[in-house]
C-alpha cells in the first residue's frame, strides 16, 4: 500500500476484520494492532505501508563442530558468538528461547525519522549459556515485521574433555 500524501489510518482491511495484524510502515514496526471497521490507525503518519498477519521467523543452527578436529561426543561450553549482519533490525540471539538477547535496534538517525537498520558486527556474550553440553547451538529469532539479514555467525566456545 502505498499513498502520494501520508496518512495514520489504513482503510479497505475487511478481510482482516478482528484479527490482530503487524504492519511496517515507512521503515518503523508496528504490532498488536487490531483491524476495526475494516481499518488500522498508526501512531505517525506514513506513506508506504505493509501490514498482515503477524509470525515469528525461527532460526536454530545445527549442532556446532570445529573443522579439522573432533568434538563429536565432547562437551562445549559456547560462550558467545558475532552476527555479521545486513541491513537489520529487531533480531534477538540467545541459546535457549529463555536468554534472548535483542541486537543493536539501529544506528541513530534524525528524530521523527524512520530507524536506520543496523549493518556490521555485533557480539553476544552467553556466559556460559546452557552450561557444558555435545550439542551446543544458536537461536536467532525475529518477532517483529522488519528485515533480518544474516551474512555469518562466529562461534566463541570451549571444548571439554
Amino acid at each position: 500500500w502505498q499513498a502520494s500524501t501520508p496518512v495514520n489510518e489504513i482503510t479497505g482491511l475487511w478481510w482482516l476484520e478482528g484479527e490482530t495484524v503487524s504492519a511496517l510502515a515507512d521503515g518503523d514496526a508496528y504490532v498488536d494492532l487490531v483491524v476495526e471497521d475494516g481499518r488500522i490507525r498508526l501512531t505517525n503518519e506514513a506513506g508506504r505501508v505493509v501490514c498482515g498477519l503477524p509470525y515469528v521467523g525461527t532460526i536454530r543452527t545445527l549442532p556446532l563442530g570445529l573443522d579439522g578436529y573432533n568434538v563429536n561426543g565432547k562437551p562445549l561450553a559456547l560462550r558467545g558468538v558475532t552476527c555479521r549482519l545486513l541491513n537489520s533490525r529487531g533480531l534477538e540471539i540467545g541459546t535457549s528461547a529463555s536468554d534472548l538477547e535483542e541486537l543493536p535496534a539501529a544506528t541513530f538517525s534524525d528524530w521523527g525519522a524512520a530507524l536506520e537498520p543496523f549493518t556490521g558486527q555485533f557480539t553476544a556474550s552467553f556466559f556460559g549459556g546452557e552450561g557444558w553440553a555435545p550439542e551446543a547451538s544458536v537461536l536467532i529469532r525475529q518477532c517483529y515485521p522488519l528485515a533480518a539479514d544474516i551474512l555469518g555467525l562466529t562461534y566463541e566456545l570451549d571444548v571439554g574433555e
